[in-house]
């Protein structure tokens, strides 16, 4: 009796460590198809969670090795569109609304944790020495600590792998446990052929605007915005400019106008870009500026952060 009960001990301890052993060949088979590919494609959908409301994006994403990077985002109620690109040339954002490119002094797109570029999302995971690695019955999951350079709170990652095909099927950037961004994959495809048409800015600019047409532009009838830390609001308007001044403990100015010929093709460099809830937002020293149905908006404050910035972004409405 002691022997079947020894024997019974021993087979599920090997059981067990098969189990474990399984889990982790698939956690490096996973992180070596990604460092040693060269190249892949990724289309999924990305939600953002806010309070009680959420955004939802298409986001179609070609890399190709060692630095090449293209990612396309569609807002899905908006239907607004912006490419992120980074090239031999540097960092870009295009904005095919606005006929206009963005030029970045960044590092992007491994400045921070990003849910869309995988090489980010397996340099997070090698980097967590207590990265945690578990199954259930549908899944593996991979769980490690993330760098957000915006929302803090945002902690961790879980990476998702069908068992069946151990193929790449969900991302997710959580508080503890509570997913907060949300990126499921519809396709997933290693060392795709693509060439370096694929990542030329004036090509993009092109097939961009083509889909876009000669859409009609959204005539404005007014301009509203939350209070969200409830200042005195003091509004000075000219023709052409509107500077909006809440003070209080913290102070902050938003500044609007619409968009003219001499706008769009003043040359700018911004320090780092944000996604809004249907739009970019363009960071530099104490400002947030982003374009809005034919608006040009930008938030200045030395004393607002930044994740208050685009909380106050988000909040302007165009009716």
């Amino acid at each position: 009796m002691k022997k079947i009960f020894l024997f019974a001990v021993v087979l599920l301890f090997a059981l067990t460590s098969c189990k474990k052993d399984n889990m982790k060949d698939v956690y490096t088979d996973f992180v070596d198809s990604v460092n040693n590919c060269e190249s892949y494609e990724l289309q999924g959908e990305m939600e953002i969670k806010r309070n009680n409301e959420s955004d939802k994006f298409q986001m179609d994403v070609i890399y190709k090795a060692p630095n090449l990077f293209k990612v396309t985002y569609q807002n899905l109620e908006s239907n607004s569109r912006q490419v992120l690109l980074k090239n031999s040339d540097g960092v870009y954002v295009l904005c095919p609304e606005l006929n206009k490119e963005f030029k970045f002094e960044s590092s992007w797109p491994l400045n921070s944790s990003h849910i869309y570029i995988i090489n980010k999302v397996i340099e997070d995971l090698n980097t967590d020495t207590e990265r945690e690695i578990s199954q259930t019955d549908e899944n593996y999951i991979f769980k490690s600590k993330i760098n957000h350079h915006i929302k803090k709170d945002l902690n961790n990652q879980k990476v998702y792998l069908d068992k069946k095909t151990n193929e790449l099927s969900k991302i997710s950037y959580n508080n503890g446990d509570a997913e907060q961004i949300i990126l499921s994959v519809n396709k997933y495809k290693l060392n795709q052929t693509c060439t370096s048409n694929e990542f030329s800015l004036d090509q993009i600019m092109k097939q961009e605007t083509a889909l876009i047409g000669e859409g009609e532009t959204k005539k404005c009838s007014q301009i509203s915005c939350d209070n969200p830390f409830d200042l005195e609001v003091v509004t000075n308007k000219d023709d052409k400019i509107t500077i909006v001044s809440f003070k209080g403990e913290k102070n902050y100015t938003i500044v609007y106008q619409e968009l003219s010929d001499s706008l769009l093709t003043t040359s700018r460099v911004y320090d780092e870009f944000v996604l809004l809830d249907d739009s970019l937002g363009f960071t530099s020293t104490s400002s947030l500026t982003f374009y809005k149905n034919n608006y040009e908006f930008k938030i200045v404050s030395n004393t607002l952060t930044l994740e208050e910035m685009v909380e106050v972004a988000n909040s302007i409405q165009i009716d």
